[in-house]
């Protein structure tokens, strides 16, 4: 097998591979730049919009596209991003927060990250919403929590952080059955919170408008 093409996609990358004279482009799901088969990552291809039977494709070494999918998501986001843990000298659940600046345009989310062993349907990490135009804005906030230095000062950051940045209405952490989403209106931005694989309905995403 030979991988031609490696390409980022919406929730994922891209893996075009050729083995025994056949060309398949692979989509693999990510999360936190993994494939999370716990967390409802699939594999599709321009044929099957379905997760596919690794069966089918024995000619190609999945494994090894997986591999490679999570290497090219790995370098994208150290290429992308930095990150920076705010001082706390405790975890919690073995969780601390992370500054995640982005390199191109000095934007900082504040992300809270397991440093721990990463179980089944557990996340690294936990994107919370909150944002700063700049890391100096993001410390600023951080400050009058990181000055406790203890479990105190973290405890109280996250609370903060949940109130200001997540209101959801599912753990983003739980693995849900289903999830689903309507809307009415076709101009109705999409909520942000929901996960990658949702079932979605109602004339907002259906309705098509044609003029008489």
């Amino acid at each position: 097998m030979q991988i031609i093409n490696v390409a980022t996609v919406e929730f994922g990358v891209k893996v075009t591979a050729t083995a025994e004279g056949k060309e398949e482009s692979f989509y693999v799901e990510l999360v936190d730049n993994k494939y999370r088969v716990d967390l409802g990552c699939w594999i599709t291809t321009d044929t099957s919009n379905k997760d596919i039977n690794t069966g089918d494709y024995s000619e190609f070494d999945v494994s090894e596209i997986i591999n490679v999918a999570e290497k090219h998501a790995h370098e994208e986001f150290e290429n992308n991003y930095e990150e920076k843990e705010i001082e706390f000298n405790c975890l919690i659940d073995s969780c601390s927060v992370y500054m995640r600046i982005e390199k191109a345009t000095f934007e900082v989310e504040l992300v809270i990250k397991n440093v721990g062993a990463i179980g089944i349907y557990q996340r690294k990490y936990k994107e919370t919403g909150v944002k700063f135009d700049s890391k100096d804005e993001a410390e600023a906030y951080t400050d009058k929590f990181s000055a406790y230095q203890d479990c105190t000062g973290l405890n109280e950051f996250i609370q903060d952080i949940q109130r200001r940045g997540l209101n959801k209405w599912f753990d983003l952490l739980d693995k849900p059955d289903v999830v689903y989403s309507s809307k009415v209106f076709t101009y109705s931005e999409e909520d942000t919170c929901l996960p990658h694989r949702v079932e979605k309905g109602g004339s907002g995403h259906d309705l098509k408008i044609t003029s008489s």
